[in-house]
């Protein structure tokens, strides 16, 4: 048998638009691919940011500024996302807590001193009184007994204070959402909802912690789970606290996932790899949606003096943090594709057809 050479224009088997085709048809399946999953997905992490509070001081409170000074003296007119349109109620002895101005740096949460100011705790009298304060919120509007909500506080104590000044050690000084005020640790409550966070004395004498105060039990009994062992000593800390609570999802008991000082808040993994020290337990911090009625501030004879700020209330993390540098949107991953395609089809046509020689 001889080989023959085919002429190309009459013999030889032209196969560029074929190639053509098998180059697009993957490439179609990608973006089609990309498109499906990132659709739902954008959707379902947007969310709602349900309340937020930086505390900036200035002169107009329609525009949400305090006034320097006590918070139960704020004006009745001071609006806010996601806050009832109006003032703090208070109970005994609320003088220690007050607006002021520079609040709390934290880039990740996008909170700085130059364009907000804080909640300012200053040292009360060792009386054994529980000291509150608190604002409603708004109506969570559909309201539901289950769902995910994701919560942020910024708080910070100076390292001057003694700790166990008192001689009893049961001092604290605490924020969150939830409902009515927070009672000693140990104490049975029914009305002790939601998250509160904060500092607290572990026994006389004993450094403070960075804790989670929440009913943690059938009985309602409100626990403490140290967030930060020794958290406060000579020097002035801030932490950053973000929480996921997840409503219901074991019956009647609510998951909690925690996370202090997290520097990537793209999403839930990322916030566990960058974070100082992150941790979950199981509640009963959640029942419905009226144990988020309010932003509380409590204290109990706490000698020293302490800051908040930054505290918000979110159905995502996407929604309580903002748009995230470190995570690409879904759309930009469709962008990405679409350009990828387009650069594979151009480079293909430009390059000259193929002609195969059969023997």
């Amino acid at each position: 048998m001889t080989d023959r050479l085919r002429a190309p224009g009459d013999l030889a088997r032209q196969t560029t638009s074929q190639s053509r085709r098998d180059r697009v048809a993957p490439v179609a399946s990608i973006l089609i691919t990309v498109a499906l999953i990132a659709a739902p997905a954008s959707s379902a992490r947007a969310g709602i940011l349900l309340a937020a509070d930086s505390y900036v001081v200035g002169p107009n409170p329609a525009a949400g500024q305090y006034t320097a000074g006590e918070l139960k003296s704020q004006p009745l007119g001071l609006t806010n996302l996601g806050f009832a349109t109006g003032g703090y109620t208070s109970g005994s002895g609320t003088a220690q807590f007050g607006a002021a101005s520079g609040g709390l740096d934290y880039a990740p949460l996008g909170e700085s001193s130059a364009t907000s100011g804080r909640v300012a705790f200053s040292a009360e009298p060792t009386d054994n009184l529980v000291r509150s304060v608190a604002r409603n919120l708004s109506p969570i509007t559909p309201p539901a007994t289950t769902g995910t909500y994701f919560m942020s506080l910024i708080v910070s104590q100076d390292g001057t204070a003694v700790p166990g000044a008192n001689g009893n050690g049961n001092g604290f000084v605490l924020a969150g959402f939830g409902n009515f005020i927070v009672p000693v640790s140990g104490a049975t409550a029914g009305n002790l909802a939601g998250l509160f966070f904060g500092f607290a004395e572990e026994g006389p004498n004993q450094a403070r912690d960075l804790i989670l105060r929440a009913r943690t039990t059938a009985t309602m009994t409100a626990t403490d789970t140290i967030l930060v062992d020794g958290a406060t000593t000579n020097t002035a800390q801030t932490f950053a606290i973000v929480a996921e609570l997840n409503g219901n999802d074991k019956g009647s008991i609510d998951s909690v996932n925690w996370w202090v000082n997290p520097t990537n808040l793209g999403s839930v993994d990322a916030m566990t790899r960058s974070s100082l020290v992150s941790g979950s337990l199981d509640t009963y911090a959640f029942q419905s949606t009226a144990d988020f009625q309010r932003l509380t501030y409590t204290s109990r004879n706490f000698n020293g003096n302490a800051s908040f700020d930054g505290a918000r209330l979110a159905t995502s993390l996407d929604a309580l943090v903002g748009t995230p540098a470190a995570v690409p949107e879904p759309g930009s991953l469709v962008l990405l594709a679409l350009g990828l395609a387009s650069g594979a089809v151009l480079a293909n046509r430009r390059r000259p057809p193929r002609t195969i020689i059969e023997a």
